[in-house]
């Protein structure tokens, strides 16, 4: 009997409720098909729970397999069609996870955010050159500590620097925003 005939018989038996040909066909092509699934997945765990699900499926709707011509043929074709189920669900919780990273931001308020910091760096530009680098290294998150040493001066002249530099952004642009960027 060759593959083909053995695999049609088994796959009819199936068909009639069979777990002999079932556990038959499941012990020929479970490691195989492992391999083959692992091939496009590159995840073991993953291609094993994939064969193992198909297996299941396999049993479940087992009634329409007695149509079947080459169960070989059939049986890597319907895998196939589970991994690439499998390969889009990964990547649709992908895009969701990073979907779910994302703000809800309109691009409308972040060209206005993007609008904002031009406008901020070239009032940063305008001030005299120590008070726009404090203000920069504070805008980066530094403190005044961080600041004094990285610049080498006095930390109440970071000080004096801060509040100087946030007094002139603020008659530009307000109270509001010089509170946001430099708090």
């Amino acid at each position: 009997m060759s593959e083909k005939d053995e695999d049609r018989a088994l796959l009819a038996a199936i068909a009639k409720g069979d777990r002999k040909a079932y556990e038959a066909l499941f012990r020929k092509y479970y490691a195989p098909m492992v391999l083959f699934a692992d091939g496009m997945l590159r995840d073991r765990a993953e291609s094993e729970d994939v064969v193992v699900e198909f297996f299941c499926t396999l049993w479940t709707k087992r009634g329409h397999l007695k149509e079947v011509e080459n169960g070989k043929t059939y049986l890597y074709a319907a895998l196939r069609n589970r991994v690439v189920d499998a390969l889009r669900e990964r990547q649709r919780f992908r895009r969701e996870e990073l979907t779910d990273s994302i703000p809800d931001v309109s691009p409308a308020e972040t060209m206005e955010e993007v609008e904002l910091y031009v406008e901020l760096e070239r009032a940063i530009d305008n001030l005299p050159k120590k008070c726009a680098e404090v203000l920069r290294l504070k805008m980066e998150g530094k403190s005044d500590r961080e600041i004094s040493e990285r610049l080498g001066i006095e930390y109440e002249t970071v000080r004096s620097h801060t509040k100087r530099g946030v007094l002139l952004i603020r008659k530009r642009f307000g109270k509001i925003y010089s509170i946001t960027f430099f708090c």
